[in-house]
């Protein structure tokens, strides 16, 4: 009898925890984006400070809102915020600040040439908050939190393999979502999603399958609408820019923009920051750690920069501030996740007053 009822204890035992098993695995691969996102609501995460201001460990809290599994794999699962710190002193932007500050820097080194470059790497607060969308590392972005809903059309070069971006994206705001690779055969299904086997250049060719974005515009019919320009494409961004005329370039309310080789082409990167910047904010910069940062003098350059813009016009002038914020943001993440994050705490990155 005794032997009886321990078997019988056994094999509930074996039986609950087979079932937690089960249940386990088929939420997390089989559960819809919608379920999953009401169980991170339901976490009600809230950033721990002393992660916050640990910009070298990235030792992210327990619960911080990611899932490792077969179909989720490091997927953010809700959108995050971060917003400028108005509890600290903020000094409003303006051109006699910013050239004041350009001119302590030259005294530095006198490398006028380096201190044009950096200065128009500046960030700048536009009381608005930062969002993180794709991947938790390289792969996802900070955007700036500003009329999202209104945006129609996102414009994505450089696929690859990770359509997570796109993906949270338009599951959150319907838009619709063009995706340009050359190098792929396609794209995981999406209702949104349409995908082009082309790559983006300055001038078309049809035997490389590169065209512009202009034609790509044209092509669409999306002359009008309101568009988000996202750029991954290992060096193509240079000549896609430099011959972009402003009125194409003024289609987009942001540009994000992964930039590369950045110290091996120091002149194209100041023109294409000069024609960026002419009609763009500069909200968030992440230096990519898969590369490294080149110094020279009291001057540091990382090599590969993720940048982000937003269109001046959607803007009020009065709310720009010389970015407060120290980089990397609790919400970055290192491209590389085995190494540190690339820390921009000095100029222009990190404001000095002068």
């Amino acid at each position: 009898m005794k032997k009886f009822i321990v078997n019988i204890i056994f094999s509930v035992t074996l039986i609950t925890i087979s079932q937690f098993f089960i249940i386990r695995y088929i939420m997390y691969n089989y559960y819809s984006d919608e379920i999953l996102q009401q169980i991170a609501d339901s976490l009600n995460y809230v950033p721990n400070p002393d992660i916050i201001n640990d910009y070298n460990s990235h030792n992210y809290p327990e619960d911080y809102p990611y899932i490792n599994n077969k179909h989720h794999k490091n997927t953010p699962i809700i959108f995050r915020e971060t917003c400028p710190d108005i509890t600290k002193p903020r000094v409003k932007f303006s051109i006699e600040k910013f050239e004041k500050i350009k001119e302590r820097e030259f005294q530095k080194a006198k490398k006028e040439f380096i201190v044009d470059i950096l200065a128009e790497l500046t960030p700048y607060d536009v009381d608005k908050c930062l969002i993180r969308v794709g991947q938790r590392y390289d792969g996802g972005y900070l955007i700036l939190n500003h009329e999202l809903d209104k945006v129609e059309v996102v414009y994505t070069y450089g696929v690859n393999d990770d359509t997570m971006f796109e993906r949270q994206f338009t599951d959150k705001y319907n838009s619709k979502m063009w995706l340009y690779d050359f190098s792929i055969k396609g794209v995981p299904y999406h209702p949104n999603f349409n995908f082009v086997k082309e790559g983006v250049s300055g001038s078309p060719d049809k035997k490389k399958l590169l065209d512009t974005v202009e034609n790509h515009l044209t092509k669409n019919l999306h002359f009008g609408k309101r568009k988000i320009l996202k750029l991954d494409v290992e060096g193509a961004e240079y000549d896609s820019i430099e011959t972009m005329k402003e009125s194409i370039l003024l289609e987009f309310d942001q540009v994000i923009m992964e930039i590369h080789n950045v110290t091996d082409n120091l002149k194209r990167f100041k023109l294409l920051l000069d024609k960026l910047n002419k009609y763009f904010y500069i909200y968030h910069v992440h230096a990519n750690n898969f590369s490294y940062t080149v110094k020279s003098e009291n001057f540091r350059l990382p090599r590969v920069l993720e940048v982000g813009w937003i269109k001046k016009s959607l803007i009020n002038s009065t709310d720009v501030y010389f970015s407060n914020k120290v980089l990397p943001l609790y919400l970055d993440a290192p491209n590389n996740s085995t190494d540190k994050d690339i820390k921009l705490d000095y100029w222009p990155f990190k404001y000095e007053d002068v």
